[in-house]
């Protein structure tokens, strides 16, 4: 699934219009319609809005395997998978550390 299509998934999930969405963005519907279509790309800023309004986390939104596959059956994220998540991520972390001391 490409970026738009995840974008256009997630604003709907949480009952959104294009309209409401880009207004709460504070961009236009018509750059909410771009970003959908893959026609052009957020900034970064754009893209912590649209991971706060849809109730993503960032990294879900653009299409991270792990993060996705913690998502529960409403495309919500699940707070206990990624406390696992987030701590296999900092015992790699650590093991890189110690490798490179």
């Amino acid at each position: 699934m490409n970026y738009g299509n995840r974008f256009k998934r997630f604003r709907t999930k949480v009952n959104l219009s294009q309209k409401d969405a880009a207004e709460q963005l504070g961009i236009k519907a018509y750059q909410l319609g771009n970003y959908e279509t893959n026609r052009c790309e957020p900034n970064i800023d754009t893209l912590k809005k649209m991971s706060k309004i849809y109730r993503v986390p960032l990294d879900t939104l653009l299409g991270n395997q792990d993060t996705i596959n913690a998502l529960d059956e409403d495309d919500f994220f699940d707070p206990e998978e990624l406390d696992k998540i987030l701590e296999e991520l900092l015992v790699q972390i650590r093991l890189k550390r110690k490798k490179q001391i």
